[in-house]
């Protein structure tokens, strides 16, 4: 940028206030006198202001909520001629009746790569469903740490729900009369998960006859005159149908030891997660 400044001191000395910390700068002054001004001097060489503390970021934007987590997004600051290593970020929960709680859960991230005005998205996660929130950023560089920024607008995360279903039901041991089962504990969504429901299906075989695709009949015809198909025309299948279901409450652990099954016979089970909000 190119400021120009004037002066009426007569001496050989000015002072440039509003520098920026960390930048570099050169000077040339022109003089006056009662005809008019000379030409520009040379440039001076280039002269750096001393690094200081990053500059205050501005107020951080919420760009989405959930239930128990919110993405915010910060924008960085003028580093004042030191790299920005640290975003900090800390929070408060606003309560009913208009009471704040103190700034506190302080976290730091690193910051995306770039210079003044790059845009940090971060995702601050374990906050409480149904909940009112604000947030605010700093910036750490390697003199220290900036003012806090403006508090963001208020932002509020949904309500709890009852859970999501278990993920990969599996057999890990399996017994003559015992099966261990296992299962991924699924996403609680906001209400801590304080149970599971299971179904045992025992499956009972069913054998079903049926023709081949195209039948085949005998040739020549019977004495009778007709025709019959062919032994090899049928194709027999077992299939498994529908049988007894057992339904239990089990506890909050994502496994379970089913005994007292029976010996070879087949079973399918299925399990889901109970929170407050329900199953």
């Amino acid at each position: 940028t190119h400021d120009v400044s004037q002066s009426p001191r007569h001496d050989s000395k000015a002072v440039f206030d509003n520098l920026k910390a960390g930048k570099k700068y050169s000077f040339q002054l022109r003089a006056f006198n009662e005809v008019g001004a000379s030409t520009w001097s040379l440039w001076s060489e280039p002269v750096s202001t001393l690094t200081a503390l990053p500059c205050v970021p501005d107020r951080p934007a919420v760009l989405e909520a959930t239930i128990i987590t919110v993405t915010l997004r910060c924008v960085k600051p003028e580093n004042s001629g030191k790299i920005i290593s640290t975003i900090m970020i800390q929070r408060r929960e606003l309560r009913p009746g208009g009471v704040k709680s103190e700034w506190a859960n302080e976290m730091g991230f690193p910051p995306s790569p770039g210079g003044a005005g790059t845009r940090c998205d971060f995702t601050l996660a374990g906050l409480k469903p149904n909940s009112v929130y604000q947030f605010r950023c700093a910036a750490v560089n390697i003199h220290g740490q900036s003012f806090w920024s403006l508090p963001s607008y208020r932002t509020r995360t949904f309500m709890a729900q009852p859970p999501a279903a278990p993920l990969n039901p599996r057999v890990a041991g399996l017994y003559p009369a015992r099966v261990d089962l296992i299962w991924v504990a699924s996403n609680p969504k906001g209400s801590p998960i304080v149970g599971h429901a299971l179904e045992l299906k025992r499956l009972r075989r069913q054998a079903n006859i049926l023709f081949g695709k195209d039948p085949i009949w005998t040739d020549p015809p019977t004495s009778s005159g007709s025709r019959e198909v062919r032994a090899d025309a049928f194709v027999e299948t077992v299939a498994t149908a529908d049988g007894i279901i057992s339904s239990l409450d089990i506890g909050y652990r994502n496994q379970y030891q089913a005994d007292n099954l029976e010996p070879s016979a087949t079973y399918a089970f299925r399990v889901a997660a109970c929170n407050s909000e329900g199953q």
